[in-house]
């Protein structure tokens, strides 16, 4: 089957539909879907009873004209595919979930998901269970409609692939595609579904058609639409200040150009043949450097807004593994062409900084991708009342769960950490966030003007002639008043350094003193080993994080101008299409001010006697500390009571736990996912509650869609992801 979709997002690209209800279409569109019995391909599957001659129901003809015709398709491509985690595809369900609306005003609460094969073996069932008059062929499908219509606008086609995913709409569904890509942590780029099709039975003919199709429905604002064939060939070679960012995601989808086939025919002669064919229509750049050849031809006359992509993806092949360990979903040897119209990328500030954030004291940060994705699957279980919602991370280090909680206006954040410095992180990473590319780029500089480090003078000290060799040598002593040991990777801060980095400091020159902490931390084995000395361990994680504020600083220069309240992502003209991101006047508006600070120091075992919607925490897995296991553990057993303690009726927890540890560090018993499950449901028990979970039907494989989820790094741990609804006995 070829999936050759095309899709809406706005109610003024929805036809206008007159007095026709939504019953009235589903009828039509089975009946436009019954075939000529000559006309049958043979199937070699079982159905429940003959059908009888003359014309017959075909599935596949359904999800045409239900959901092409009538409804709307997307397509979503992921940051990361599922060499890395699986919690992308739950995140995209319940932003799906939480920001659907009928236009016709109908209350639809929830959608249910299926497979496409999933549909069309249990639609055909479900028609053939009705007896067809040849006299009257319409009734059948009517009788259908008045019992079904309420599931069929609810159900959704799902089409998952390792690293993407294809959404089909049921008609009168609009789906708000800015907040559903701007929230999100792991969607990458999303638009219109224009054509998918398996590699080895795709045709030149059959792709031409769906794009032709699809420029007809949705034609450029210009007289010419952008097409990218994401290739090796143009691209690999030139992107590498972004490799992390593209492993394990965009550089998985990159086709090798010079080297498939559509059909018979080698696709460097299907890209020519386009040229001719979609003249006046498309531009397609040519082969080289995409970073010079694709500003030469996207002109005036190309629209700016929208971007084909032609990507490459693989079917997903999903095996059982040995008790306890996570779920194994591996990439088969069958490839999709996938063709799609980007029209929104995520551009969060954040994930351009991930663990990496200014205000930095340890390398086990929890990324900000997957903290978003955690936050995002709570959504749909949120209360409905206009109070807002209210969430606490007891744990909550540099202010990862506060940033993210930061995205949504009627979301109350109460934060807390035993360090004393965790206050200040967070609102120096906030206050970066808040700058103007202006004040950003005046920031790079005095970066860049440390070139080396000030030399030393007699007695050792150092002797500083610039701004910012004068930061780093107070970084430098200040850094000495902590009396770390040669291993260690945490610090023993107290409220007297908190002093020292606050009295007269600014959050600038603290980015010198948190530089020397992560250079302490990532290069101390290297230090040990002889392999590397301070100064250029030092000037390399400097150049580093001038990179970084580089990439923000660059966002925020094609960010509004306009006044006025944010309430939530920020359109603006990206790169491809339009970007959705989290402005300055909206991060602005919702920092406070210090002394309004959500974050405070305390034990979490001890939080506020108040109660909670959700509790979203990365707890400590004793990889940071010194003391010993059984510490931890007294405080494991003690924490979750606490937060099931401090939980609403029906509230969430959700919990990222170590699962393995790549680096040979061992993880201790009390922390893994089998174990802290087994505490969560008996403290609930204790406590007169119990857990519960959504009942809402998932597409295959279902496992994708259950926690635990898992996340793993390259080169450091694999973390479990735990979701638990918890309210009291019924």
């Amino acid at each position: 089957m070829v999936l050759h979709f095309s899709g809406s997002i706005a109610p003024t690209l929805i036809p206008d539909w007159g007095n026709m209800t939504v019953r009235n279409m589903l009828i039509d569109a089975m009946l436009a879907s019954e075939k000529d019995d000559h006309a049958r391909r043979r199937r070699k599957r079982r159905v429940r009873r003959p059908t009888p001659p003359g014309r017959h129901f075909d599935a596949p003809t359904l999800v045409l004209e239900w959901f092409r015709k009538r409804g709307s398709t997307y397509f979503f491509l992921f940051k990361k595919n599922l060499d890395v985690t699986n919690l992308q595809f739950a995140e995209l369900l319940a932003l799906l979930r939480s920001h659907i609306k009928a236009s016709d005003g109908a209350k639809i609460r929830d959608l249910q998901f299926i497979s496409v094969d999933d549909f069309n073996r249990s639609v055909t069932e479900l028609v053939e269970s009705f007896g067809r008059d040849p006299r009257d062929p319409r009734a059948r499908y009517e009788k259908i409609a008045r019992l079904y219509i309420s599931l069929f606008r609810r159900t959704c086609i799902v089409t998952n692939f390792f690293g993407s995913c294809a959404i089909f709409l049921p008609p009168a569904i609009n789906l708000d595609l800015v907040r559903v890509c701007g929230l999100s942590g792991y969607i990458h780029s999303c638009g219109r579904n224009v054509y998918i099709r398996s590699a080895y039975k795709s045709t030149k003919k059959e792709f031409f058609s769906s794009l032709d199709e699809h420029l007809k429905r949705f034609p450029a604002v210009n007289r010419h639409l952008f097409f990218v064939p994401y290739s090796h060939e143009d691209f690999t070679e030139y992107d590498r200040d972004h490799a992390s960012d593209l492993r394990h995601g965009g550089d998985d989808v990159k086709i090798y150009i010079e080297k498939y086939y559509m059909g018979s025919e080698p696709m460097v002669a299907v890209l020519k043949d386009m040229r001719t064919k979609f003249k006046g229509r498309l531009v397609i750049p040519d082969p080289g450097d995409y970073t010079k050849m694709h500003p030469k031809v996207r002109t005036s006359d190309v629209d700016q807004d929208r971007t084909l992509w032609f990507i490459i993806d693989h079917e997903i092949r999903p095996s059982v593994r040995n008790p306890g360990e996570r779920p194994n979903f591996t990439r088969s040897e069958k490839v999709y062409f996938i063709c799609y119209d980007q029209m929104y990328i995520n551009n969060n500030p954040f994930h351009l900084f991930e663990e990496n954030k200014p205000a930095w004291v340890s390398h086990t940060t929890i990324p900000h991708t997957l903290v978003g994705a955690m936050l995002n699957i709570t959504m749909p279980s949120w209360p409905k009342s206009t109070r807002g919602v209210s969430v606490c991370d007891p744990f909550v280090g540099t202010g990862t769960t506060w940033l993210e909680a930061l995205k949504y206006p009627l979301m109350f954040f109460d934060g807390g950490d035993s360090n004393v410095i965790a206050p200040l992180l967070a609102q120096d990473n906030l206050y970066f966030f808040c700058l103007t590319s202006t004040q950003l780029e005046a920031i790079i500089e005095l970066l860049k003007s440390l070139t080396k480090l000030p030399r030393r003078g007699p007695g050792r000290s150092r002797i500083a002639s610039s701004e910012a060799q004068g930061a780093y040598t107070w970084a430098e002593n200040v850094f000495k008043t902590l009396k770390v040991n040669a291993v260690a990777d945490s610090f023993p801060f107290t409220s007297a350094h908190i002093r020292l980095l606050t009295r007269g400091r600014t959050p600038e020159h603290r980015l010198f003193f948190y530089l020397v902490l992560r250079t302490f931390v990532r290069h101390s084995t290297a230090f040990r080993r002889g392999s590397e000395d301070w100064e250029e361990a030092y000037l390399a994680e400097l150049k580093s994080l001038q990179a970084q504020l580089k990439y923000l600083a660059d966002l925020r220069k094609g960010e509004p101008t306009a006044t006025g309240q944010v309430e939530g992502p920020t359109v603006s003209q990206s790169q491809y299409s339009l970007g959705c991101s989290l402005g300055v006047r909206f991060l602005r508006g919702r920092r406070g001010t210090p002394s309004e600070s959500p974050i405070k120091v305390r034990d979490a075992r001890r939080l506020p006697k108040l109660k909670f919607d959700i509790i979203i925490t990365d707890p400590p897995y004793g990889f940071n500390t010194q003391g010993s296991p059984e510490i931890l553990a007294h405080l494991y057993s003690e924490v979750i009571p606490a937060m099931i303690r401090s939980l609403r009726e029906e509230g969430q927890l959700v919990i990222a736990l170590p699962d393995w540890s790549h680096t040979g560090r061992q993880v201790p018993f009390f922390a893994h996912k089998e174990f802290v499950t087994q505490q969560v449901l008996v403290a609930a028990e204790e406590l007169g509650a119990e857990v519960f979970g959504a009942a809402y039907m998932a597409p295959s494989p279902g496992s994708m869609f259950k926690p635990p989820f898992y996340w793993e790094a390259d080169r450091a741990l694999r973390r479990a992801i735990l979701h638990f609804r918890i309210r009291k006995h019924r």
